[in-house]
C-alpha cells in the first residue's frame, strides 16, 4: 500500500510539472493557446491522462495529457517549438537528480536512528526515491519519436507536410505501440539501466558531500 501511494504521488507530480513547464515555455513564447485551454495552472487534474498515469505508476514510464500548442506565434518556429518539447526533459531530469541526493541523504543522516524516526526516515526516504525514479522515466521515455510524446513533435519538424498528413492516420496505433513498448518491459530494458546510474551517481554525491 505504501509503495503505491508513493508511486501515486510521485507520478501525479512528475507530470503535472511536465506538462506545466510546456504549458508555460510555449506561452512565454508568445503562445495564448495553452492559457486558453487551462493548461497554464499546476491543478493536476488538468494534465492527467488516466491510462499514462496508471502506466507511470506501475511500470515507471508514461504520459500526461498532451499540450496543444501553436508555433504561429514562435518567433523561430523549429527553434522555439525544440524548445518547449525539450525543456520539461531538462526540469524532470533535473528534480529527478535533487530527489535522488534527497533520498540518500535522509537515509544516511537516519541510518540506524532506530524507533519511530529510523520509520519515518524511511517513509521519506521511500518518496524521495520514487520521485527520482519516477521523474527520470517520464523524462527518458518522452523522447521517444513516438506520438503523443514529445519526442513525437520534435521529430515531425524535421518531415515533410505530405509525411505528417499520412502518418496522422496511424497515431492510434502509435499510441497502442506506446502500451506494448511498456508493457512488454522494453521500455524498462532501455532506460531503467540509465535511470539507475542516473539515481545511483545522485546518491554517491549525495554521500561524498555529507561525509567528506
Amino acid at each position: 500500500m505504501r509503495f503505491l501511494i508513493f508511486r501515486l504521488i510521485a507520478a501525479v507530480a512528475a507530470v503535472t510539472l511536465h506538462e506545466y513547464t510546456k504549458a508555460a515555455a510555449s506561452w512565454r513564447l508568445g503562445d495564448n493557446l495553452p492559457k486558453l485551454n487551462g493548461r497554464l495552472t499546476a491543478n493536476p487534474l488538468k494534465h492527467l491522462e488516466p491510462l499514462g498515469l496508471l502506466l507511470l505508476m506501475f511500470f515507471g514510464f508514461g504520459w500526461g495529457k498532451p499540450v496543444e500548442t501553436s508555433p504561429m506565434f514562435y518567433g523561430n518556429v523549429k527553434k522555439e517549438t525544440m524548445l518547449v518539447y525539450t525543456l520539461p526533459f531538462a526540469v524532470n531530469l533535473l528534480v529527478a537528480v535533487m530527489a535522488g541526493f534527497a533520498a540518500y541523504a535522509v537515509y544516511w543522516f537516519g541510518y540506524g536512528s532506530g524507533g519511530a524516526a529510523e520509520t519515518a526516515v524511511g517513509l521519506v526516504y521511500g518518496l524521495f526515491y520514487h520521485m527520482a525514479v519516477i521523474n527520470a522515466g517520464l523524462a527518458f521515455f518522452n523522447l521517444l519519436p513516438v506520438y503523443p510524446l514529445d519526442g513525437w513533435r520534435v521529430f515531425e519538424l524535421f518531415l515533410m507536410t505530405e509525411t505528417k498528413t499520412r502518418l496522422k492516420k496511424i497515431h492510434a496505433y502509435m499510441q497502442v505501440l506506446l502500451i506494448v513498448i511498456i508493457v512488454s518491459g522494453l521500455a524498462g530494458l532501455a532506460f531503467n539501466p540509465v535511470i539507475g546510474v542516473l539515481v545511483g551517481f545522485a546518491g554517491e554525491y549525495a554521500s561524498l558531500r555529507l561525509f567528506l
